[in-house]
């Protein structure tokens, strides 16, 4: 059985004034033979023809084998009755048609099946005018999957139409192709917090082929599906064909095909706001002033189909934080009714994760650092017992995106001596980290996990056994292999980068130098990598751009954030906001933070630093780009509390507060922030209590 296409259609003379007509809704189920039509068929090859003013086109969805169509006409006074016909048809099961005619002339009257398909079973029939000059009508065979279909020579249908003045024809109402905006084209969305998607199952009545327009066509899933009897699960295509939701795909399910007809969706958009007013008034209405795009998905995008019910994700990549969302289809630029208004309020969710304290009171953390592995929380500790200098390097990892549960801890290594400074990365979809070892080669070393859940690690590779202990280390992934930046001693400060993500050999390029370094940060950016840096002994903030081909590492000239002669950063945290670097500092003297962002990808100039609000007395703080937002969270140096701070827009120095990650007195080392998926996570140790926690915003 093929389903056939369509053909253009002969040229339709149309009256420009005739811009309405009538809906006539034929539903039935023929029981018994029609007589045989007295008017003379003349049969034309293909699936288009003419007669005058009157033009036949066979639609989508036709399912039969091979046939031959023709319409004559026959002309009574006031009357045109035409007829449509077949020959040398084979297996057919349904014919959906399209009558043209001119409206300026014709006033359709009636439609009769001729009874053609009651040769082969129960056939259901469908007739209706939804646009200027047209009439549809559609046959299919109730259960039409399991039957033979007709074959031979016949006549299908017959159109009436009345000549004369159309006066009443034009003045009511036509329905045109239209978004749908009925109350039950109201979709229900959904929204999966952790992940950040919205989803939607489909919702078109009387569309239940899922093909985004109500047509004739739509009469074939009715028939294949007749008598069937639910509950159909709501994921399911039934679902949909059972129109009327009774949970009997029935007679009654062919009356939204016609009260639908021609509703049509090419695409749907997501919205969002802070307040709830900007939700639509009805179901035409436009949205309120302050609703903020989130995102578009076309028809084509959809998931499901077949023997499942349609549906639509879409991630909400740069999210409102907190507000209120809704889903509006869309046809030819105008929005239908409107979802369900979903209101959701996103907080910081805590969690102690690790105890340490079962290890023994001699034991404390030496280094501690926290990254995103393949989508998925993850830390390292290292613990060290400072009665027998015992070192052990602990790998905890999130067992889902948000770190709503941990994996068991697996000890990564397990050595003697003074460790520390470590840094965390997803090195070709494998946890790795890079850190300072003083007891057997004095310099900087790299593993690398056996597999991609940290369960099982290599050995220990030597990058650098020259370096004095410096003020920490950043390894980073860049083009699929780790790149180390470092200092050696407070004077230097080098990269090196790998040949292959086990780190097999390695190449050493100079970065910059001072008679005092403090504090840095890093990113990998497109074409390389973006290195922030504290100059001491001249006071200035100085941003590097090192580009990598290979081991042929270029490093650019000093682009200055902050002149010299201005003072210490406590603290730098570099991020990336689209393709463009951003710095977030605590300077010395105000001891406030501190915002400023390039002008573009190469970070050759920044705009000025702005104070972005946060209190006079900062103590612990970490910092990390999610949600498509720069976040920093820090510890009241008053109050003890962790808050949490984000900028409104990825370039903009207005920053607001949001809830506090945890609003009693901490005890805070270590902290560290990354994501969680899509989301700001942070991670802290309790040195008294010696525990970690861990606590992600969605």
């Amino acid at each position: 059985m093929t389903e056939q296409g369509s053909v253009k259609r002969c040229a339709i003379r149309l009256n420009s004034a005739a811009t309405a007509g009538c809906l006539l809704l034929l539903v039935v189920i023929c029981g018994c033979a029609s007589p045989k039509s007295p008017f003379a068929a003349q049969i034309n090859q293909g699936r288009a023809s003419g007669a005058g003013d009157f033009n036949l086109a066979v639609l989508d969805g036709s399912l039969y084998e091979q046939a031959q169509f023709s319409l004559a006409v026959d002309k009574r006074g006031d009357t045109a009755v035409v007829i449509v016909a077949v020959e040398e048809i084979r297996n057919l099961k349904a014919v959906y048609l399209e009558l043209a005619f001119d409206a300026a002339r014709y006033r359709p009257i009636s439609v009769d099946s001729l009874g053609l398909l009651e040769q082969a079973g129960t056939p259901l029939v469908l007739s209706l005018t939804n646009a200027p000059g047209l009439v549809h009508y559609g046959e299919v065979l109730a259960n039409w999957p399991d039957k033979p279909g007709f074959s031979g020579a016949g006549a299908i249908a017959e159109f009436r139409f009345e000549t004369g003045p159309d006066a009443d024809y034009a003045r009511i109402d036509r329905r045109s192709s239209a978004v749908p905006a009925s109350d039950q084209a109201s979709h229900s969305l959904i929204y999966n917090a952790i992940t950040g998607v919205f989803r939607w199952y489909y919702v078109n009545p009387g569309d239940y082929d899922q093909n985004g327009l109500v047509s004739v066509a739509d009469l074939t899933p009715v028939g294949a599906n007749f008598n069937a009897m639910g509950p159909f699960d709501a994921k399911s295509a039934l679902f949909v064909v059972d129109g009327d939701h009774n949970g009997l795909i029935g007679i009654s399910d062919i009356t939204p095909i016609g009260a639908n007809f021609n509703n049509n969706i090419d695409s749907f958009a997501v919205y969002g706001s802070t307040e709830g007013g900007d939700y639509p008034a009805s179901n035409s209405a436009m949205n309120g002033a302050g609703a903020v795009l989130i995102g578009t998905q076309h028809f084509a995008s959809s998931k499901g189909g077949g023997a499942e019910r349609k549906y639509w994700d879409l991630v909400m990549v740069e999210p409102l934080i907190s507000g209120h969302f809704w889903q509006r289809p869309v046809a030819r630029g105008e929005e239908g009714t409107p979802s369900q208004l979903l209101s959701h309020v996103q907080e910081w969710h805590l969690a102690q994760i690790y105890d340490y304290l079962p290890q023994g009171d001699a034991v404390d953390i030496y280094g501690m650092s926290m990254a995103t592995i393949n989508e998925r929380p993850a830390i390292l500790l290292i613990e060290t017992n400072t009665m027998n200098f015992s070192v052990n390097f602990q790998y905890l990892a999130g067992a889902d995106v948000v770190g709503s549960q941990w994996n068991m801890p697996v000890s990564a290594l397990g050595e003697m001596g003074h460790h520390s400074s470590p840094s965390l990365a997803e090195i070709g979809h494998r946890p790795a980290f890079i850190w300072w070892d003083d007891e057997l080669v004095s310099g900087l070393r790299y593993m690398r996990a056996a597999n991609a859940d940290g369960t099982a690690w290599s050995a220990p590779i030597t990058i650098d056994d020259a370096m004095d202990p410096g003020i920490g280390n950043k390894l980073l992934e860049y083009e699929g292999n780790p790149a180390a930046i470092y200092s050696n001693g407070a004077t230097q400060f080098h990269v090196s980068v790998a040949s292959d993500p086990a780190g097999t050999s390695w190449h050493r390029e100079f970065i910059y130098s001072s008679a005092n370094l403090d504090r840095f940060d890093a990113q990998p950016l497109p074409g390389g990598i973006g290195v922030a840096l504290d100059d001491d002994d001249t006071g200035a903030l100085v941003y590097k751009f090192v580009t990598i081909n290979g081991f042929d590492i270029a490093i650019s000239d000093d682009a200055l954030v902050y002149p010299p002669n201005t003072g210490q950063n406590y603290f730098i945290d570099l991020g990336i906001s689209g393709d463009t670097p951003y710095l977030v500092t605590l300077r010395s003297g105000s001891n406030r933070l501190h915002y400023s962002f390039a002008h573009d990808e190469t970070g050759q100039s920044w705009t000025a630093p702005a104070l972005i609000g946060a209190p006079d007395k900062i103590g612990g703080r970490a910092g990390v780009a999610a949600n498509g937002l720069p976040w920093i969270c820090y510890q009241d140096g008053d109050t003890g509390y962790l808050h949490s701070y984000h900028a409104v827009e990825p370039r903009s120095n207005q920053w607001i507060n949001e809830t506090d990650v945890a609003d009693t007195a901490q005890t805070i080392g270590w902290l560290r922030m990354s994501r969680a998926g899509i989301h700001p996570a942070v991670t802290w140790i309790d040195d008294v209590a010696k525990l970690v926690y861990y606590a992600v915003f969605y």
